[in-house]
């Protein structure tokens, strides 16, 4: 504001302050009179000056008031936009899966495996594959010798030793049901068997029988035990760089390969298995019949009135000639009678049984007991030390900016493994732990892009 009128103001009020505030006085001459108008006129323009200069600074006043309200408005407005669009963005994080730091400083966000980004997991891969180096290094040195090879070990689970001990039951039990139902159809096929209408169909195979079988089969097929390189499936990776890298010191795949061996096992079994319960189950019945026949056919030769005694004699003799002939058959299905009920159980309950297992890591039994399709081989890994190994691998996040509009990520990549290598006989041959961290790999929100990591064994 111009200060002007203020020291105009204050001059005044300086000069004649005593004439301005005096008592009038009734004027007695013309010139006194003339005085007094003067200061009259002084004092109203003093006046004048003042509210106009009161008038100037209220209407300054208001303006600046106007002008911080409008201000205030305006970044009201803004700062709700903002709010409105965080909140927005926020909600699609969250319903996206993906984590958002919290402060401005950046706080590490992990997200799941299967919803994390694949720019940002690529630390994990470097990760697993030095470790799959180190521990080919360390292992071997460590295998035992036969000759002057070494014996190459296999990866087993981890309750190995309890898998191997229960599975002595169970394939000796299905092996001991093979064997009896081959014996069975040996024994049937050596015996004339007479159907009452129909031939008996030595190939045939009780749908009823293999329902169970069937299960047991796709149960063999782990939907957790597979090669596909996901994003989450860090462990299959590791194995198969295990494999790939020591070649000369580990056997690659055991476990797929011992599944499709009992796959093979269970194939060329349960149908033979099947087989001999149709027989039997056929049999009995036939036989049966037969009897009833032959019994019913007494009855009425007994009650004949019109036959001579000499007739009735040889009918009867005749009938009993035919009970004497169904002997030998009877002894058969009573010698099977129990086998027979035992297998057909079996057969009925074996998906939920864990034969599955038991076939899978108790080969080494049934290779012994013998009996196995040509095909397969004996790993012979009970000879064999084995390693057995925890893996985990984390993939973190560092958003570096704003917790709703961060300009850089900074991932980093951990992978932690404990491993046990043991010989046959269950003593250690080395044990390790290793953790490793990746350096950071930085990226741009809107340009994702980093480093790429390609290897191949």
């Amino acid at each position: 504001m111009n200060a002007q009128p203020f020291t105009m103001i204050a001059s005044v009020m300086l000069a004649g302050s005593s004439a301005l505030h005096a008592q009038p006085v009734a004027p007695q001459t013309e010139a006194e009179l003339a005085k007094q108008i003067a200061l009259l006129k002084a004092q109203q323009a003093y006046y004048d000056q003042l509210a106009a200069t009161t008038k100037s600074q209220q209407a300054a006043s208001d303006a600046r008031v106007a002008a911080q309200t409008a201000s205030l408005t305006t970044a009201t407005a803004l700062e709700t936009a903002q709010f409105t669009n965080d909140l927005a963005l926020a909600t699609a994080l969250k319903d996206s899966g993906l984590s958002a730091a919290v402060g401005k400083d950046g706080t590490i966000a992990m997200a799941a495996a299967e919803k994390s980004l694949l720019a940002l997991q690529v630390g994990s891969l470097e990760a697993i594959d030095a470790l799959s180096e180190k521990v080919c290094k360390e292992l071997t040195p460590r295998l035992p010798k036969r000759g002057a090879e070494s014996v190459k070990a296999f990866i087993a689970p981890a309750n190995y030793e309890q898998l191997v001990q229960k599975s002595v039951a169970d394939v000796v039990q299905l092996h001991s049901y093979r064997t009896a139902a081959q014996n069975g159809i040996q024994d049937f096929g050596s015996v004339n068997m007479q159907a009452a209408g129909t031939a008996l169909a030595g190939a045939m195979v009780s749908a009823q029988y293999l329902a169970g079988g069937v299960q047991a089969i796709s149960k063999l097929f782990r939907t957790d035990y597979n090669l596909t390189y996901t994003a989450a499936n860090r462990q299959g990776l590791f194995e198969s760089n295990l494999a790939a890298g020591c070649k000369g010191s580990l056997l690659s795949n055991v476990e797929g390969k011992l599944r499709l061996d009992a796959a093979k096992i269970l194939l060329a079994w349960l149908p033979e298995m099947a087989r001999f319960v149709q027989l039997h189950d056929m049999w009995a019945e036939n036989l049966a019949q037969r009897k009833a026949s032959l019994t019913a056919r007494r009855d009425i030769v007994e009650a004949d009135a019109a036959l001579s005694a000499s007739e009735k004699g040889a009918a009867l003799k005749q009938i009993d000639e035919s009970v004497a002939s169904l002997t030998e058959q009877d002894e058969v299905l009573s010698k099977y009678k129990t086998v027979a009920a035992a297998i057909k159980t079996y057969l009925s309950g074996l998906g939920a049984s864990s034969v599955n297992d038991s076939l899978v890591w108790g080969q080494d039994f049934l290779h012994d007991l013998g009996g196995l399709p040509a095909d397969l081989v004996d790993l012979k890994l009970r000879t064999r030390p084995r390693l057995t190994y925890a893996l985990a691998v984390q993939d973190a996040s560092i958003l570096a900016t704003s917790t709703f509009f961060p300009d850089k990520l900074r991932s980093f990549s951990t992978a932690e493994l404990y491993y046990t290598l043991v010989d046959n006989r269950g003593d250690v041959l080395v044990a390790g732990v290793h953790s490793l961290t990746t350096p950071p790999l930085e990226v741009k929100v809107k340009e994702i892009s980093g480093r790429t990591y390609e290897k191949v064994r």
